[in-house]
């Protein structure tokens, strides 16, 4: 961590003085210490708007705690959620080409996933003409997720090729470095580790506890 850090605040240095940002007026950041529910605050809502095609947003909220007897860290549980949801919902899932056979969707879905104190969100967002039918899809999909341990073997040597090939590159090393402090709070320096330790069997235990009741 001791190395990666300098580099960061090097380029945040030389991003700054590019930009004349040099002098930045003090933040106050005002800290709520109030525990976040597990319940959502809104199951459903509708937006009204002029925009040329729907969208449509599915998240789910998770706690923390559901994960808690895999002990597993936070970038680990990231990267098998990653994983997860590009194998169900990604450009090469089967899903994904069903949806935009049957025209419920164009060719834009788009996955999110991220820890956030003491919850786990994971989100999809797609534009269609077909919303409830997309919704409900969607749905279904949470409740029947599934991953071969060869799928699961592709996706992690992908991760690897492109976490060594990032290095090529400063500027996406910099921003990687960026989103670690605001994400986990510390740089990650063993992301090669974590790609070779996934391990199906933890993937499956995943699988099982996530849930749309």
């Amino acid at each position: 961590d001791s190395y990666a850090l300098p580099v960061f605040l090097f380029l945040l240095e030389g991003s700054m003085r590019r930009r004349n940002l040099s002098k930045i007026r003090s933040i106050i950041v005002e800290i709520i210490n109030e525990e976040e529910p597990d319940e959502v605050n809104k199951e459903y809502s509708t937006i009204e708007g002029q925009v040329e095609i729907d969208k449509i947003s599915v998240s789910l909220k998770l706690p923390k705690a559901t994960f808690a007897d895999l002990h597993l860290s936070d970038i680990e549980l990231n990267t098998y959620l990653q994983i997860l949801l590009n194998c169900n919902f990604g450009s090469s899932s089967e899903l994904r080409e069903e949806l935009i056979t049957s025209g419920l969707i164009t060719d834009y879905l788009s996955l999110g996933r991220s820890i956030v104190d003491n919850h786990v969100i994971i989100n999809v967002l797609a534009t269609t003409s077909h919303c409830e039918s997309l919704i409900k899809c969607i749905k279904d999909k949470f409740s029947n997720l599934t991953i071969t341990k060869e799928d699961m073997d592709r996706k992690r040597k992908v991760l690897i090729s492109e976490y060594i090939q990032s290095y090529d590159n400063i500027e996406e090393t910099g921003y990687t470095i960026q989103m670690n402090l605001i994400d986990y709070n510390r740089v990650i320096d063993n992301y090669y580790d974590i790609y070779n330790n996934l391990d199906i069997n933890i993937m499956n235990n995943i699988i099982n506890k996530i849930t749309i009741d």
